[in-house]
């Protein structure tokens, strides 16, 4: 019995060990970060005048929907900045020049509040935040 079992295991840990692991990625390089810059851009741009009309709109006309509505454009720019935010640590090491490095350092720590992972929670979240701002407009 024991050999069986010593023996399933040398098996076992052969084929792991064939199996061989995922390569590395490759290594970031200074195109990346031009390319990823240039995409937060325009990205980021939409996404937080859209957040900010949402959010104008919510705090002008404090309603359920305003604030459903401000929710909704807030989630979307947080999970965007989280997702650029981490993308950025694979460019951080890179030797740039400074606009770009400053960038990139800007992006990294532009997370303020950061959305869960759980789509619900995401949804959860932002939609409290949209009613502490309602409640705040209301002097509530």
């Amino acid at each position: 019995m024991r050999s069986r079992l010593l023996a399933f295991f040398g098996i076992v840990s052969l084929l792991v060990g064939c199996a061989g692991g995922n390569s590395a990625p490759p290594a970031p390089t200074a195109a990346e970060a031009a390319a990823l810059l240039k995409d937060v851009d325009g990205r980021l741009l939409a996404l937080g005048i859209d957040a900010n009309q949402a959010g104008w709109v919510q705090q002008n006309f404090i309603t359920v929907d305003t604030e459903a509505i401000n929710a909704k454009s807030n989630k979307a720019l947080i999970e965007a900045v989280a997702k650029h935010a981490k993308d950025a640590t694979r460019v951080e090491g890179l030797q740039l020049p400074a606009d770009k490095r400053r960038q990139i350092n800007l992006l990294r720590l532009s997370l303020v509040m950061a959305a869960p992972g759980d789509q619900r929670e995401a949804t959860k979240l932002t939609t409290i935040a949209a009613r502490m701002d309602g409640a705040y407009g209301r002097g509530k």
